[in-house]
């Protein structure tokens, strides 16, 4: 997640997330889909835990040190913190949280890298593992690669182009869908906002937009994909604007 300001009311977003794994059903696009196909997001304020996959993702080791963690408070208005990594075992935000929009590696060894895979989540922590994950920075990636994005109180978000890149030759079907996500008496509720309407080939497609979707604030932006081949792996990037209202 990237947030550039434009002028007092307008900011850049530009948001980007990887899948991959074969599928006849639908993933929403983070690294780990392979093992859990949906992002999860708080149905609760909650503090969350951060941890890693990997021993070494703590100082003074080589791995990954501290994380930056950005989300939203009880109020959807935005607010983040540094976190220190210690490996295997959670790390308690000292923040209560609504939203989580990105995570990224902000200092480490002489890895220069997250060697495991870092996990913002809640509940019982196995090798690094949380029972609930909320977003993921993939193994030697040093960023969030989870398309969930909640918009801030306040705030709009308008979507102007999308862009499917398939890493592999083998992506040779794909249908994807665009999401606005809810959380309506602590249940998820989702609704298509905008679909491929075809099976892509495996060549980039880009959809720039002649109207923007918007995104109201408090909702949640995420995406899925099917169809995906046995070695097929797909990049995806959203370019819109935030929006002060």
């Amino acid at each position: 997640m990237i947030i550039t300001p434009i002028n007092s009311t307008e900011s850049a977003v530009h948001l980007s997330g990887y899948v991959t794994g074969a599928t006849s059903g639908y993933k929403e696009v983070w690294p780990i889909s392979g093992t859990t196909a949906s992002i999860a997001m708080p149905e609760i304020l909650r503090q969350v835990s951060v941890s890693s996959g990997d021993t070494t993702d703590v100082a003074p080791s080589g791995g990954a040190h501290s994380v930056l963690l950005e989300g939203l408070d009880r109020r959807f208005e935005p607010q983040s913190e540094l976190i220190d990594l210690n490996g295997r075992t959670g790390v308690i935000s000292e923040k209560a949280y609504r939203a989580i929009n990105s995570i990224k590696v902000v200092s480490s060894g002489s890895d220069g890298t997250n060697k495991g895979i870092i996990y913002v989540g809640s509940g019982a922590i196995t090798t690094g593992v949380p029972a609930t994950s909320y977003s993921v920075i993939d193994s030697n990636i040093s960023v969030s690669e989870t398309l969930s994005f909640t918009v801030p109180n306040g705030h709009m978000l308008e979507i102007e182009s999308i862009s499917v890149v398939p890493k592999t030759i083998n992506t040779t079907s794909l249908h994807w869908e665009l999401l606005k996500a809810d959380i309506v008496s602590e249940i998820e509720v989702d609704q298509v906002v905008y679909t491929s309407m075809y099976r892509g080939t495996q060549f980039e497609s880009t959809q720039k937009l002649h109207r923007p979707i918007t995104i109201e604030a408090r909702k949640t932006l995420k995406m899925r994909v099917s169809q995906l081949n046995a070695n097929g792996d797909v990049l995806v990037h959203i370019i819109g604007k935030l929006i002060k209202q």
